[in-house]
């Protein structure tokens, strides 16, 4: 009798205490292990305040009612603005965000937010593409970002590595009362190929350092923690900062080791006891402002034109560059290819590749660590 309720007891606690990840249906196992990876921030914090915020990043599911209790999109929503008011979030990142003829997510969620809080919320939508084509639930699928604040400086970037269903990332410059102004960006990467994944999460970490810095970068990455898509960002400097959640999660919240934020905690929102409102959990990570000074970045433009539906790559001896595979380049114009990490420690060779197969030819070209480099490479 005694062995039986040791039993009985044990499974309690096992419900009490377990998350639903509500993760892609190839998910591994669950695992509520931290992340083991060394992952490190600058040195030199002077100081940080004593008030936190809320960043979440959520894949709403676009227009599906499966698998919650709501029976309309406006009930859902609704529910997702008060819960978020009500767990202190100012950033939402927001994926699967869907749109049609009747049918405004973006206004549903943005009254239901400033109805739950009393304040002026501002947002912006990217379209990424056609969902659920030729189905009662048909619309158009993007990404969004929400902040109780202002919002400027908005980028729909669309990748150069695509598979499927076109993908983009979606950036802008969010400013809340408490944390001040800094740069965000929403993506949700390819769900079929592994090698385009890993591209794409590239091309985001790269994307984050050619201009002004995109310090945080939350999404649904179709990836766990430790394969190639997440490392790739872990590579560029991104912590993520969701890394005590369960391991079996795709959705993540990075903050670069730079930013001037610091996280203070994480956990899901409509998981387990709360009600779900998509096929994903939400993921929300607490921060507060820390005073940091911006560490140098590492720039490689190349001035070459390498032709309509090509790519340039580069290669080289410092990482998180090799010798063995190219990182993605970022063209910003017909003869302009740039490159941007903040990770470079030394003087570097390098050579870019197009389509990561054909070399530049002559010598390798040298590169300064946290300073910019130009070149024109021939091929």
């Amino acid at each position: 009798m005694q062995s039986e309720f040791v039993l009985l007891a044990a499974f309690v606690l096992l419900v009490a205490c377990g998350d639903d990840p509500s993760t892609k249906a190839d998910a591994g196992p669950p695992d509520v292990s931290t992340d083991s990876g060394a992952d490190t921030r600058d040195v030199g914090d002077t100081g940080t305040t004593s008030t936190t915020s809320a960043l979440l990043t959520l894949n709403l599911h676009c227009l599906s009612q499966e698998g919650t209790p709501f029976d309309s999109v406006a009930a859902r929503l609704a529910h997702v603005g008060e819960v978020a008011v009500e767990s202190g979030v100012e950033v939402m990142l927001l994926q699967e965000v869907c749109q049609t003829d009747t049918i405004d997510t973006v206004a549903m969620l943005t009254s239901s937010l400033e109805s739950a809080s009393g304040a002026t919320w501002s947002s912006v939508f990217a379209d990424a593409h056609l969902a659920n084509e030729g189905t009662s639930d048909e619309a158009r699928e993007g990404l969004a970002i929400f902040v109780r604040g202002s919002l400027t400086s908005e980028e729909r970037y669309t990748y150069l590595a695509q598979e499927g269903l076109q993908r983009v990332l979606l950036a802008a410059t969010v400013s809340t009362a408490s944390l001040g102004a800094f740069r965000v960006a929403t993506l949700h990467l390819d769900h079929r190929d592994d090698d385009v994944r890993r591209a794409q999460a590239e091309e985001s970490a790269v994307l984050g350092f050619i201009a002004e810095p995109i310090t945080v970068l939350a999404g649904d990455l179709n990836a766990q923690p430790g394969e190639p898509a997440h490392d790739a960002l872990r590579g560029f400097g991104y912590l993520d900062e969701s890394a005590s959640l369960r391991r079996d999660r795709i959705d993540h919240v990075f903050v670069h080791r730079q930013a001037s934020l610091e996280s203070v905690g994480a956990t899901f929102l409509f998981s387990g006891a709360s009600p779900r409102v998509s096929d994903h959990p939400g993921v929300m990570v607490r921060v507060r402002s820390i005073e940091r000074s911006p560490g140098a970045v590492t720039l490689v433009t190349a001035r070459v034109d390498v032709g309509f539906g090509r790519r340039l790559a580069i290669r080289g001896e410092a990482p998180p560059l090799s010798w063995d595979r190219g990182l993605p380049m970022i063209n910003r114009g017909a003869d302009e290819w740039v490159f941007a990490t903040t990770e470079i420690r030394t003087d570097f060779a390098f050579k870019t590749v197009v389509n990561d197969e054909s070399f530049q030819t002559g010598p390798n070209e040298m590169g300064t660590a946290g300073a910019p480099t130009e070149v024109t490479p021939l091929f």
